[in-house]
């Protein structure tokens, strides 16, 4: 399990880009509103074939530039799990956010983000 944003971002097996014509602070501010329904200190229990799984995640935001723009990253006790990247007027975009996943598990919140920023509803995936 990555134990950084660099790490994750690095070896994601889950990456996928968005395009936006919005600016950049619409997209964070709707992607933060998303994390902060659907995952911010929180408890998320999901039902297996094997039993229940509970694990409490903890939003973080990195406040540092990357590529000119800013990272939102989530993890839990173990190490982190989504890293959403806003990058402002990018590849012919106003705005671009790159979503990076631990695993395909948590590729599933890639489409969940998308259509919170599009139109600000939330649908968390959990």
């Amino acid at each position: 399990m990555p134990k950084n944003s660099i790490e994750l971002v690095r070896n994601a097996p889950a990456v996928q880009s968005y395009c936006y014509n919005v600016k950049n602070q619409v997209v964070e501010k709707r992607l933060k509103n998303f994390l902060d329904s659907c995952y911010s200190r929180k408890y998320v229990t999901v039902d297996t074939p094997y039993g229940t799984y509970t694990n409490k995640y903890d939003e973080k935001t990195e406040k540092k530039i990357i590529q000119g723009g800013i990272r939102y990253s989530l993890s839990n006790i173990a190490g982190y799990v989504l890293s959403v990247d806003i990058l402002p007027e990018k590849d012919g975009c106003e705005t671009k956010m790159k979503l990076y996943g631990v695993s395909f598990f948590w590729r599933k919140n890639f489409d969940n983000i998308d259509m919170a920023v599009k139109s600000g509803e939330i649908d968390c995936p959990l």
